[in-house]
């Protein structure tokens, strides 16, 4: 199992070019080292070879973990829930830590609200195709081709949807001062 540790490095790097830039590639690492790990229980030699097994289930564990953890920005169905939760239900953080202040993350995780309500907003202003699309490529990781399919278009077609989407959500972040999320 040693020798795979630098196909964690190699995962980590590839998931990081697919997540938001303010994601810790420690972070992304150390998750793949568990699904390295996973992999090692779960493997069947009869279903092929371990490398190919190990990187699904690295690239799985980082994304998985990307989602539990609630980075993503939930611009889909889940609108109403913007700040994760109702006026009055405070998160957990809160409700352990009397003093958030203290909390070292307390900046960070104000800052992602923010984010995240910006890039709300942006979506706002595109079109149902180039809206489908983003969230389509962004948050349900599906490839250009799917999404077109799924409009009875092309994958050329998706694609350019997700460009102008990103080029107007761009737009409307940089007017509130927000770089290099999209």
């Amino acid at each position: 199992m040693i020798e795979h540790l630098g196909l964690v490095e190699i995962l980590a790097d590839v998931a990081a070019r697919r997540l938001p830039r303010w994601l810790d590639r420690d972070d992304l690492v150390q998750t793949g080292r568990i699904g390295l790990l996973q992999a090692a229980e779960r493997y069947e030699p009869e279903r092929g070879t371990f490398r190919t097994f190990a990187s699904m289930r690295i690239l799985g564990a980082i994304y998985d973990a990307f989602r539990r953890k609630n980075y993503s920005y939930e611009l889909h169905e889940e609108l109403p829930r913007r700040d994760g939760g109702g006026q009055g239900d405070p998160s957990a953080s809160e409700r352990f830590n009397p003093h958030p202040s203290c909390d070292a993350n307390a900046e960070r995780d104000v800052q992602r609200r923010q984010v995240r309500r910006h890039l709300e907003r942006a979506t706002e202003d595109l079109t149902e195709d180039e809206r489908h699309a983003v969230i389509g490529h962004a948050l349900h990781d599906l490839g250009y081709r799917a999404i077109g399919s799924s409009r009875d278009r092309s994958l050329s077609w998706a694609w350019r949807e997700a460009q102008r989407g990103h080029a107007k959500m761009r737009v409307s972040l940089n007017r509130v001062g927000i770089r290099g999320v999209l």
